[in-house]
């Protein structure tokens, strides 16, 4: 008869007496920065400026009798797209909510998400170059500037790489 395996007995915690209240750690807390007050007001003054030029527009087209959904959606994508940034994914975020608009102004605000003005082309042949170490040539043999795709995040023109191979590269914006 084979002998049973001895086991060992699982460990027992050991409770250590109390030594009164705990004191916080030396260590240095972390504490977020809060902007500055004249990033504050910039960013407070570009809103205001934002809400101004959407209340002016409306109120001409209401006098003028040409106020419709799409043309305040149109005015919104143009204002929010030369904002940039935050104000981009705000749009799009209004984009995907039909419940808050109508659909014509939500048709509008979609528009960012596949059709944007592309960025400038000398600006976005300077960057490849600086990444391919010089002339684009030695790694494409053909190159349109003009993209296939323009969106919030990036710009996608099309490429032909040096062994024939179809690429496409994409610039973030």
């Amino acid at each position: 008869m084979p002998e049973a395996a001895v086991q060992a007995p699982p460990p027992t915690l050991e409770v250590l007496p109390s030594t009164g209240p705990v004191r916080p750690s030396r260590m240095r807390r972390y504490r977020p920065q809060s902007p500055s007050l004249r990033l504050r007001l910039s960013s407070l003054l570009r809103w205001t400026w934002v809400a101004l030029v959407l209340a002016m527009g409306d109120r001409g087209d209401r006098i003028r009798g040409r106020s419709s959904p799409a043309r305040r959606g149109q005015r919104v994508r143009k204002l929010l797209e030369r904002m940039g940034g935050p104000a981009l994914r705000i749009g799009l975020q209004l984009a995907t909510r039909l419940d808050y608009q109508p659909p014509e102004f939500g048709a509008e605000l979609a528009k960012m998400s596949d059709r944007m003005e592309p960025f400038p082309v000398e600006h976005a042949l300077e960057r490849l170059n600086a990444i391919c170490g010089g002339d684009l040539s030695t790694r494409f043999r053909s190159f349109d500037p003009e993209p296939v795709v323009s969106n919030t995040v990036a710009c996608v023109p099309p490429a032909c790489r040096a062994q024939r191979a179809l690429a496409a590269s994409r610039r973030r914006r």
